[in-house]
């Protein structure tokens, strides 16, 4: 605490490690959404591969937009954090 001050001292932590922080959790994004890519490439390609057809009733076509919109969403989000660590980064904020 503060002499002659009752409220704690709050440190903040240094711009370089919310900086980290922020590409480390786009970083993980990343790698979550190529797994979920490779893992939806690689089903349909061993179909293909067996020369099985593809097909999707209503309820698994809807599936897979979900998983394709949240990919989407996945990566804008990673991209806006990468923005945000090179604007950053370019004006030491």
């Amino acid at each position: 605490m503060a002499k002659g001050n009752s409220s704690p001292v709050v440190r903040l932590a240094p711009a370089t490690s919310l900086l980290k922080d922020k590409f480390v959790e786009a970083n993980w994004a990343i790698c979550q959404t190529s797994f979920i890519a490779h893992f939806l490439a690689s089903t349909i390609s061993k179909q293909l591969d067996a020369g099985e057809s593809v097909t999707f009733d209503n309820r698994e076509a809807e599936g897979l937009l979900v998983v394709l919109n949240n990919l989407v969403e996945r990566i804008e989000g990673s991209l806006s954090l990468l923005d945000e660590c090179e604007r950053a980064a370019n004006h030491g904020d």
